[in-house]
């Protein structure tokens, strides 16, 4: 049996860009409820319609918060389907906030949610930074 050579992962700038355009649509979709409410998208508010109403408190900034992300999310997925090495260090950057963001929900009472979150997106950094994955992305 021969060696086993490095680990190679030719799906994953598709993978994470895909993950990222669908995450610039869902917040898109998010900033255009917060920014006007009561139009036929609130629909998807229905999972979680307290975090809405917190959201709507808080005002146009939310919406605009969002907006930003959903920006951000856009250029990376773009740069990951381009093997783009700064939409590789973005990816990264995005998963350890949103760890660390899931993490501080713990001492909150989102104890499932949070090590389940923190733990997920722990999972993916570890995998965007192997040696193999990260040679996927040299431009």
């Amino acid at each position: 049996m021969g060696e086993a050579g490095p680990v190679r992962a030719p799906v994953t700038p598709g993978a994470a860009g895909g993950f990222f355009a669908l995450a610039s649509a869902i917040t898109l979709v998010v900033t255009i409820t917060l920014l006007r409410p009561g139009g036929p998208l609130d629909g998807v508010w229905r999972v979680k319609p307290a975090a809405h109403a917190q959201l709507l408190a808080i005002g146009p900034l939310a919406g605009l918060g969002f907006l930003g992300f959903s920006a951000v999310a856009a250029a990376t997925s773009l740069g990951c389907f381009q093997h783009r090495r700064w939409a590789w260090r973005l990816a990264i950057a995005v998963f350890v906030l949103n760890g660390l963001s899931d993490a501080a929900r713990i001492p909150f009472g989102a104890v499932a949610e949070g090590v389940l979150g923190a733990a997920a997106t722990g999972l993916i950094v570890w995998w965007l930074t192997r040696p193999g994955v990260r040679a996927l992305f040299p431009r």
